[in-house]
Formats: structure tokens, C-alpha cells, sequence
């Protein structure tokens, strides 16, 4: 830092202000790390077991391209097993969603190690790319225990601070709202399913299970979430999403009516403050994944690397927010404003 010394012979600070959307937006100093591993916990339905995807700070400058995807997808610049930098690390615990993979998001998973958070993300067994499109009752349940356990898994294995925040995409957020705080909407589970529902959460409802929704999926260690075109709300209802406790980034599309609507009914059960909404005009319900411009196709879909460029942008910025950089508290409600297809708020 620059210092000039004015006639009062104090220090003056000439240091040129950073530009948060710069600073943010941008790779940051660290290279890419990424391991695979598993994590197998006993869950509500019995014994689980996870692929889990890890990417993390490293200063390593050669060695093998990651691949994701079994191999399908190269991860140009991630190094596969490269030697972790020293911690303690932040953490981000990623869920995907509805028929994704651990890797699904790695356009934001390998912008936050690179900006020095650990980045964790499971595949949730029975519900990935491979698996079938039907879901079961229990996966309701396991998706937020899956997170819990990851977290279980992070602390044995890294050198980690307190801080953790969860994000997850689509069906990811009915993940993020447990472990958030939010019950399930038990009462209303059971009568739905009394009634002859078809619904999925329905398909292998039993008694241990009904009562497995009246429990707390609550996790204390994660102090933040920022779930992304989130559905499911009438898993939880109004009331419940209202006892969330902890602060909530909400990022939806506009051409993807349908959770922009859901996610209208989660913005006002929460309430406003200290919750945040980004509205992303000409996002649709893949723009948050790698897959924007790929899965669906709209004439006003907002450039692919565009839509990826805020999501990340805002995203970290969230993660030093709630990691306590209170500087950009006003950049979280559009000061500087980042781009004009930023909405905030209702």
C-alpha cells in the first residue's frame, strides 16, 4: 500500500479503492485443487454412501487436468490431487439438483477455491444423472443429512474455520432450507399422501418415515444459504420457511417462471431482512448450473459466460459477507450496481 506523508507528517492512504465487481468477478490468487472421495454415514433410511467431490486452494503450477463426470467433462487448469495450500479454509457445502451431479455448478465451485474457500459437494445417491427421475419418499430426508455428514466428513479431513455456507441448485434448496432451519410441513405431508396424492414424496411413505419429516434437520455449523431457482416450498409452507435462522441470498431466473414464482412464495416467508433476493433478468433455471444455454433455449437467455460472471461474482461476495467482510454489505443491495440485469429484492 502506498503512503504519502501529509504536511501534518501523518501517513495519507493514496491506495487506488478496489473495484469490488473487478476483484470479485475474477479469477482469484490461488490455483485449483480437486480430489474425489466418498463419505458413507448412517441415515434415516439406513446406510448411505456418497461421492464427494472436493475443490480447494493449492499453489501447485503443474500436474494432471481434473476430469468430471466419470471422465466425460475435463476441468481445464483444476488440478487433479494436487497438494492442498496451507488452511484453515472457509467452506461452501454444495447440493445439487434433481438429477445433477457433485460437479454440476464447477463454473462457481472452482471460482470460490480460487478466492481461498474449500468447496464440498456430494452427489446425492439415488438422485444424480444416473439414476432414475423417480424419487422416493426418504430422498426428502437424506439430501439434508448427506449435508450434515459431509460437514462431519470436512472437519476430520481438512483444517477448516467456523465458517460454512451451503449452496445448492433447484431441488439442492429444499437441502439448504433443512439445514437451514426450516421443519418439514409433516402434518401436511401426511394428509396430502392420505388423500391419494400422487406426488412423489408419497411413492414409499411408511410410518418411520412420516415421522423422520417431524424431525430437525437443522445444522448448526452452517451460518449461511444461498439457494439457487429453489422449488419445493410446499414441503415446508409459509410458516416453517419463516423460522429459517440464519441469512438467505436467493438467486432466481425470470425466464424460469415457474421457481421464480416459488421463489416469490420463499421471499415472502422469509420477510425480508436480513435476506436478499437477486432477480437475474434473462437467467432460466440452468443459467446457475454449466449447463446455461445448453439444456434450455430462449431468444432472450442471457449470455451463457454473463450469467455465470454474476452468479459467481455475487455469490463470493455473499461468502465474505457472511465470513465477515461487512464492506460489501451495500454491493449485496446493488451498490455499485454489477449489471443491469440485477433486480433486487420482491
Amino acid at each position: 500500500m502506498l503512503l504519502l506523508w501529509a504536511c501534518t507528517g501523518h501517513p495519507v492512504d493514496t491506495a487506488e479503492p478496489v473495484d469490488p465487481v473487478v476483484e470479485l468477478s475474477e479469477a482469484g490468487p490461488h490455483g485449483v485443487g480437486y480430489r474425489e472421495g466418498s463419505v458413507t454415514y448412517e441415515g434415516v433410511a439406513g446406510s448411505r454412501t456418497l461421492r464427494l467431490a472436493t475443490w480447494y486452494p493449492t499453489s501447485d503450477t503443474s500436474g494432471f487436468d481434473a476430469t468430471y463426470l466419470g471422465g466425460l467433462i475435463e476441468a481445464e487448469g483444476v488440478l487433479a490431487d494436487a497438494e492442498p495450500d496451507p488452511g484453515p479454509f472457509p467452506v461452501v457445502v454444495f447440493s445439487h439438483g434433481h438429477q445433477g451431479y457433485a460437479e454440476a455448478a464447477s463454473f462457481l465451485m472452482e471460482h470460490l477455491a480460487s478466492h481461498g474457500w474449500l468447496v464440498v459437494s456430494p452427489d446425492h445417491t439415488g438422485n444424480t444423472t444416473f439414476d432414475s427421475a423417480d424419487r422416493d419418499t426418504a430422498i426428502y430426508l437424506q439430501r439434508p443429512e448427506d449435508l450434515s455428514a459431509v460437514l462431519d466428513h470436512t472437519e476430520q479431513g481438512w483444517d477448516v474455520t467456523e465458517t460454512v455456507v451451503a449452496m445448492g441448485h433447484s431441488f439442492g434448496g429444499l437441502s439448504l432450507y433443512a439445514v437451514g432451519g426450516s421443519p418439514f410441513d409433516a402434518a401436511g405431508i401426511e394428509a396430502d399422501c392420505a388423500a391419494g396424492s400422487d406426488d412423489a414424496i408419497c411413492s414409499t411413505l411408511d410410518a418411520e418415515l412420516l415421522a423422520a419429516f417431524s424431525s430437525s434437520y437443522r445444522d448448526d455449523r452452517v451460518d449461511a444459504l444461498l439457494p439457487m431457482a429453489s422449488g419445493d416450498f410446499s414441503r415446508f409452507g409459509a410458516a416453517n420457511v419463516a423460522a429459517v435462522e440464519v441469512p438467505v441470498l436467493m438467486m432466481d431466473g425470470s425466464l424460469d417462471t415457474g421457481k421464480a414464482e416459488e421463489s416469490t412464495w420463499y421471499w415472502d416467508a422469509l420477510g425480508g431482512e436480513p435476506h436478499r433476493r437477486l432477480h437475474l433478468v434473462g437467467a432460466h433455471h440452468n443459467t446457475f448450473t454449466d449447463y446455461s444455454g445448453l439444456i434450455e433455449q430462449h431468444e432472450e437467455l442471457i449470455d451463457p459466460e454473463e450469467g455465470w460472471r454474476i452468479v459467481r461474482t455475487y455469490a463470493l461476495a455473499f461468502a465474505r459477507f457472511v465470513d465477515g467482510d461487512t464492506s460489501l454489505e451495500g454491493f449485496l443491495s446493488g451498490d455499485p450496481a454489477m449489471s443491469s440485469a440485477v433486480e433486487w429484492g420482491s
